[in-house]
């Protein structure tokens, strides 16, 4: 997979993502809300430790497995014409839009 440079990603930035990924996870259950959520979720789930799966399944991402992923380049973009509809369903993505409508 490239990076994007569009240089193969390096297992520095797989730990950097990794590591950040890991972080997002753990900021999530700073509330006592999202906590009751992920303890309640746990139980459920047959696992006591809260997300030990989650991150065994994160750990386990090699740069392999990002080289057995197609890359995404621009030149192979889904064509976008004057019929064509799309859904921004989080905030701040006028630029994405603009650009969306800049091409067909």
């Amino acid at each position: 997979m490239l990076g994007f440079a569009g240089a193969p990603v390096t297992q520095e930035e797989l730990d950097k993502t990794r590591n950040a990924l890991r972080g997002r996870l753990m900021m999530r259950r700073l509330s006592s809300i999202a906590q009751a959520y992920y303890l309640g979720m746990a139980e459920l789930d047959g696992d006591p430790a809260g997300s030990s799966e989650t991150f065994q399944r994160l750990d386990a991402v090699t740069l392999a497995d990002l080289q057995a992923v197609a890359p995404r380049q621009a030149d192979r973009l889904p064509a976008v014409g004057p019929n064509t509809r799309f859904l921004l369903a989080q905030p701040f993505l006028a630029d994405t839009a603009a650009a969306l409508e800049a091409r067909g």
